[in-house]
């Protein structure tokens, strides 16, 4: 049988449930990831088919 936990500072409301990370700012969720900082830190190649590839300069940069 499964075990049930109440617990009282668990918000679901609708605007929770659709963005879960209300609680986080985008900066602490990049360093969680550990993203490459790509602001002024890019290259854009053009593929003989057309596409762009962006690729980081130094892609230790992390927020």
């Amino acid at each position: 049988m499964r075990k049930f936990y109440n617990k009282c500072n668990q918000d679901f409301s609708l605007e929770h449930l659709a963005n879960p990370f209300l609680d986080e700012s985008i900066k602490k969720r990049y360093s969680k990831a550990k993203v490459v900082d790509m602001r002024d830190n890019y290259n854009i190649e053009k593929t003989k088919s057309g596409y762009l590839i962006i690729k980081p300069i130094n892609p230790n940069k992390t927020y």
